[in-house]
């Protein structure tokens, strides 16, 4: 663990920033601390002494608030959100690590192809999605049945069907241009086959709507200060000691998570050369954090030139914990849909582990 608490370790980092990074800082990023204050009764201060260590913890809390002025990202940071009571539930027979009836099992027989057909790795094969959310969306299928069981050779060969995938989807119709990854790691991130398996799709026209925004919000900002945004964040995040290089990969503790442990990954392309840096970062959030569900995104350049401006882009990927698979709760509520996310964990706690794993 950092010593000290998210608050103290942020500020104190923000006042040590140079007269020109703090600059930097202040036209991307909004910090501000908010108290809330309540008084517990005499019967309840055992419960809350047990469940959160200390009556004065609860009745004089610090909220730190965190907001992207660019693109309007925000997180609302209290580690006494994920002290919160909740209802377990038994895994029973839910969750099985070994291969039995789903159709991933067999999937030369129980799952579709595309109509150019299936993209083969040594670890992973495609099938095309049954129920799409475009015009080209299919499954990367991974030899494993257990989604946790990967390493970065498999990593690898996830990533280099994709990259198959999206270039024979292009040839198959020239107007669909703007490639997608994704890897809904178990239920709580929203996958309904247990087996391990990514998604791919591919989009015409334009780019999906949370994606273009992004980019016409960096635009925006490289026009207007003279700087690329992408660059900003990260030596910003640098220097607040929340991002590191490994290699020519840019990897954060994004201030602005959409949800715990939010990490995001700027690199020069998306292919097998980032599994070194994805398989550290997700054996260190299962090894070292507990963590079983998860979702990670990337947003590859477009693969052939477009209309719109996007040199000035890195490829992104997001990865984000997804909470625990024995809690009936959703991770997910209004705040987050409608608001600004709610964070119960510390980014620093989260960088110095991962630091510790790639490092090392």
């Amino acid at each position: 663990m950092v010593e000290g608490s998210f608050k103290e370790t942020l500020f104190n980092s923000i006042k040590n920033l140079s007269p020109d990074d703090r600059e930097v800082f202040n036209r991307i990023f909004k910090v501000n601390i908010v108290k809330g204050d309540l008084a517990v009764p005499p019967a309840m201060e055992p419960w809350v002494i047990s469940q959160f260590g200390s009556v004065s913890a609860i009745e004089n809390q610090i909220i730190v608030k965190a907001s992207n002025l660019i693109t309007y990202e925000g997180s609302v940071f209290n580690d006494l959100r994920s002290k919160r009571p909740d209802m377990k539930i038994s895994l029973g027979e839910t969750f099985d690590y070994k291969c039995g009836s789903e159709m991933f099992c067999s999937p030369l027989n129980n799952t579709p192809e595309d109509v150019f057909g299936r993209i083969k790795g040594k670890y992973s094969l495609t099938a095309s999605n049954i129920a799409k959310i475009d015009g080209f969306h299919s499954v990367i299928i991974f030899k494993d049945h257990n989604p946790l069981d990967f390493n970065a050779e498999k990593i690898h060969d996830y990533f280099e069907v994709a990259n198959s995938y999206f270039k024979k989807a292009n040839e198959h119709n020239k107007s669909f241009v703007y490639p997608f990854f994704m890897w809904n790691c178990l239920w709580k991130a929203g996958a309904s086959i247990t087996h391990g398996h990514a998604q791919v799709t591919v989009a015409k026209d334009v780019t999906y709507s949370k994606i273009g925004l992004l980019r016409s919000r960096s635009l925006w900002y490289q026009e207007e200060y003279k700087s690329n945004y992408f660059n900003d964040v990260f030596n910003v995040h640098h220097k607040l000691g929340l991002g590191f290089m490994v290699e020519d990969v840019k990897v954060m503790a994004y201030l602005c998570p959409i949800k715990e442990r939010g990490i995001t990954i700027y690199a020069k392309s998306f292919d097998g050369s980032l599994s070194f840096a994805v398989n550290s970062i997700l054996r260190t959030l299962v090894n070292k954090f507990g963590v079983r569900s998860f979702n990670l995104i990337a947003i590859p350049h477009p693969i052939t030139p477009t209309y719109e401006s996007w040199e000035y882009m890195p490829v992104i990927l997001e990865i984000v914990d997804r909470g625990s698979l024995e809690t009936r709760h959703s991770d997910f509520g209004s705040m987050e849909l409608y608001a600004q996310s709610v964070v119960g964990s510390n980014p620093y706690d989260l960088v110095k582990e991962l630091k510790s794993e790639i490092m090392r």
